[in-house]
């Protein structure tokens, strides 16, 4: 036996691993269980903050922006004082 053999045969499994397991099963028990996926025990959702990523209406604060001046005209060097 060479010493090929053995390392062909583990890439092949982790291949066969990657490829079916991965995609193929991890993929339809997700689908299966639908929103048991997202299950939190009681303990851990106490302990986690509240984070609102997308935010809310009420969490808004308009504030109006500040009012630009209009900047003085720029005059040519040989029109000054005229």
């Amino acid at each position: 036996m060479t010493r090929a053999a053995p390392r062909l045969g583990l890439a092949g499994a982790v291949l066969l691993d990657a490829l079916v397991v991965r995609s193929v099963l991890v993929a339809g028990l997700v689908l299966l269980a639908g929103k048991a996926n997202w299950w939190l025990p009681r303990s851990i959702d106490r302990v986690l903050p509240r984070l609102n990523v997308e935010g809310s209406v009420e969490d808004e604060v308009h504030e109006p922006h500040p009012r630009r001046q209009p900047s003085p005209p720029v005059v040519a060097s040989g029109e000054a004082g005229a």
